[in-house]
């Protein structure tokens, strides 16, 4: 499945149904290379949908969820985060976290 990129105007209805994972990020640092590291991991995880989020465009959502590193991934399953993590994650740790949280 392909990453696709949400904004404050539709997260939630981009992430509230079944398994999202988000990445904050900003166009700084470890942001670029965790957008390729996620597009790896989307696909060998297709029942769940990816996203980006910049926040430097987008304040609100980042202000609400206390997003205050870039990156930070969120997992959330039908519109309950099950976990965030700050800092940039390899391919095959990202997996484990994901697959962790969702048991």
């Amino acid at each position: 499945m392909a990453v696709r990129a949400t904004s404050d105007q539709n997260f939630e209805t981009d992430t509230n149904h079944g398994i999202a994972v988000i990445d904050f990020w900003q166009d700084i640092g470890n942001g670029a290379v965790q957008a390729g590291v996620d597009r790896a991991v989307a696909a060998e995880l297709p029942n769940v949908n990816f996203f980006v989020m910049d926040v430097m465009e987008n304040h609100t959502i980042a202000k609400r969820y206390n997003i205050t590193k870039t990156p930070t991934i969120m997992v959330k399953k039908d519109g309950k985060v099950l976990g965030t993590a700050e800092g940039y994650r390899p391919k095959e740790p990202l997996i484990a976290y994901i697959n962790h949280l969702l048991k």
